[in-house]
């Protein structure tokens, strides 16, 4: 089973990912007092489709979450980001009863997710847009290597099984948007790459 992480980094918002929930789980509230309770829902992260060449969805390690208010009182059926989220998972009825949401973990549920442009204060990428998928047809590959944190570009070449000069071109042009999030340089002026946001950004 591929590393599950939790990070910062940026996802790609032009590219949309397949995802399997991986749990929900209720959020401890301090001030609560009454039948209202915060979920949160995990996903786990697959390559993307868009670089899903060899019809096998990698397991790239990584999460995203989101919270979400569940309870009476709360209309539910009335917020289309609620809906969206429901329709996508598969759930028919009792939107507002806590239980329905967390009995979604009890069979596999997949979705694409697109994420929007990181917000402060967490730097997070909220979700965009989330959509039911169905990874019949797919190959699901579990087993993703976990890489280490940062590398010089012949290990991302090695880690990425991709021709030294072919990762040179890659990381010139992504370096130009995400800077010193993915390259490093040395006193000696080498370069060192973010392994585990590159693993986000090339699948």
């Amino acid at each position: 089973m591929a590393e599950i992480l939790r990070t910062r980094a940026p996802f790609s918002t032009e590219k949309t990912y397949p995802a399997k929930l991986r749990s929900v789980h209720e959020r401890p509230v301090i001030n609560r007092r009454s039948p209202v309770c915060l979920l949160r829902l995990e996903f786990e992260i697959y390559s993307s489709l868009e670089n899903c060449t060899d019809g096998v969805l990698h397991n790239t390690g990584l999460l995203a979450s989101q919270d979400v208010l569940v309870g009476p009182g709360i209309r539910m059926v009335a917020d289309d980001r609620v809906a969206s989220f429901a329709n996508a998972l598969g759930l028919k009825g009792g939107w507002d009863d806590p239980q329905s949401w967390l009995k979604l973990v009890k069979k596999p549920t997949w979705v694409t997710i697109q994420f929007a442009p990181k917000e402060p204060p967490e730097c997070r990428n909220p979700f965009r847009r989330i959509e039911a998928f169905n990874p019949d047809g797919y190959e699901i590959n579990d087993n993703w290597p976990p890489v280490g944190d940062w590398g010089r570009v012949k290990d991302a070449a090695e880690a990425f099984d991709m021709h030294g000069s072919t990762m040179r071109r890659r990381l010139n042009k992504l370096e130009k948007d995400y800077g010193d999030e993915l390259v490093r340089y040395t006193s000696g002026r080498h370069r060192r790459i973010n392994l585990r946001l590159l693993s986000k950004l090339l699948y």
